[in-house]
């Protein structure tokens, strides 16, 4: 996939179960030219992906209300589209030491200021 356009033309899915966390984080895709898709469960981001071919990222916080984790939803949308560049976010430490079961993806530790944003998400392309 291309690195993200300035454009508008690509759209992120954002699962992120603290609204105020998501509005800001989706403050920040639009000032970097995203357009988003939002929820705060594991399960619709899943059916989200199934039902809109035109998301171009998944960002998923890691922990999560319900069944499913951020990191469950991001092993089944890998399964299901290996060619989505995805970025995990948490307040946790993230680094693989820590966490050996986290997927292999780009990850940024909240919080985050948007230059850092922008450079996750250029990495989380690169890993595609």
């Amino acid at each position: 996939m291309d690195e993200p356009s300035p454009a508008g033309e690509r759209l992120a899915l954002v699962l992120e179960d603290e609204e105020d966390v998501r509005q800001t984080l989706c403050e920040q895709l639009h000032q970097l030219g995203w357009l988003t898709l939002e929820t705060a469960s594991g399960e619709e981001a899943l059916q989200l992906l199934e039902a809109s071919p035109d998301i171009a990222l998944l960002i998923s916080d890691l922990m999560l209300p319900g069944a499913l984790s951020g990191a469950d939803v991001i092993h089944t949308a890998r399964r299901r589209f290996p060619a989505l560049p995805v970025l995990l976010i948490s307040g946790q430490d993230l680094r693989p030491a820590q966490n050996p079961a986290l997927p292999e993806v780009e990850w940024l530790r909240k919080p985050f200021a948007r230059a850092q944003l922008a450079q996750a998400l250029s990495a989380a392309y690169a890993r595609i």
